[in-house]
């Protein structure tokens, strides 16, 4: 969840799947486990676009990839990505308000407090 966060806040939710596709059913049952259920219902609307642009995004991740392609090139093939993820707009539109980030760490501590033994060894 913390790589989602920093991606997100960085270059959004799509820049999150590209950078960290590895990630993206743990984060959804992240925020599940947290009981964050709009958070986790607008998530997996970006996931469901993600894996219905399979074949596009395989095709960014390797023009981006190939470092025989200029800068231009593979800087445009990560960008054309962004006009596939209509939903991170929902996403995004709450995701940087303060409040909601507040909101968020606030239930991520409460979480670990009460189940800190799934964090340290005792």
């Amino acid at each position: 969840m913390l790589l989602f966060n920093g991606e997100t806040d960085n270059g959004g939710v799509y820049q999150f799947f590209f950078n960290r596709p590895e990630f993206s059913f743990a984060v959804l049952e992240s925020f599940r486990e947290l009981q964050l259920e709009s958070l986790a219902g607008d998530y997996a609307a970006c996931l469901d676009e993600l894996m219905n642009t399979t074949d596009s995004y395989n095709n960014r991740k390797r023009t981006f990839n190939d470092e025989g392609n200029s800068w231009e090139q593979r800087w445009e093939a990560f960008r054309e990505g962004y006009g596939e993820m209509k939903s991170a707009a929902k996403i995004e539109a709450y995701f940087y308000d303060d409040g909601f980030k507040m909101a968020l760490y606030k239930t991520t501590v409460e979480y670990i407090d009460k189940n800190i033994s799934l964090f340290v060894k005792q």
